[in-house]
């Protein structure tokens, strides 16, 4: 498996701030550990918007340099680099 670099801060910001509102939001959800029909049920909009929203969100992280191709682990990377961020920057 291919080592993933850290990302810095400055890397962590640009992404936050690359996001648009609900785009934050799905962010948190995913963080929190909740699936597509989880996230969707919570904000009141379909799964399908949930997955459109992600692909944008995985598109924005995969420009950071610091993601895999593969869509599956891009969920886990998604926790594993910004979770503590997140707490961090949008209580």
């Amino acid at each position: 498996m291919t080592q993933l670099r850290r990302a810095t801060n400055g890397q962590r910001m640009t992404f936050y701030e690359s996001l648009t509102p609900r785009q934050s939001q799905i962010v948190r959800y995913v963080i929190e550990g909740l699936n597509n029909e989880q996230i969707a049920a919570a904000l009141s909009i379909v799964s399908g918007a949930v997955a459109n929203h992600l692909t944008v969100i995985y598109d924005k992280l995969e420009r950071t340099g610091l993601c895999a191709e593969n869509r599956q682990l891009k969920r886990v990377e998604l926790v594993r680099f910004f979770g503590d961020f997140f707490e961090q920057y949008t209580k």
